[in-house]
C-alpha cells in the first residue's frame, strides 16, 4: 500500500469511529429517555415499543434534539463524502 491509500485509510477510520460512536450515544440515550418512560406506566414489551417509536419521533422532529440531529447529519454526510471521494481520487491520481 502507498503511503497515501494509508493515509486515506486512517481518515476513514477516524471519521467511522465517531461516526460510530455518535450514533450509538444517541441510541442509548433514546433507549433510556424510552426506558423512564415505560417504568411509570410498567406495562409490558408492546408497551416499551410504543414508548421507542415516541422517543425516536420526538429526536426527528423536537427543537430538544435539534443539534443532535444536525451532527449527526454533517458526520454522516462526511462519511459519505469520503467513501465517494476515495474511487474518484485514485482516479484523478492514477
Amino acid at each position: 500500500m502507498t503511503v497515501l491509500n494509508l493515509t486515506w485509510l486512517a481518515i476513514m477510520t477516524v471519521v467511522f469511529v465517531i461516526w460510530c460512536g455518535f450514533t450509538f450515544r444517541t441510541l442509548w440515550r433514546l433507549t433510556r429517555v424510552s426506558m423512564e418512560r415505560l417504568d411509570p406506566t410498567g406495562k409490558g414489551f408492546f408497551h416499551w415499543v410504543l414508548h421507542s417509536l415516541i422517543a425516536f419521533g420526538e429526536f426527528l422532529s423536537s427543537e430538544q434534539y435539534r443539534p443532535e440531529r444536525v451532527k449527526l447529519l454533517l458526520i454522516t454526510a462526511l462519511l459519505f463524502a469520503i467513501i465517494v471521494a476515495r474511487p474518484m481520487l485514485l482516479v484523478a491520481i492514477m
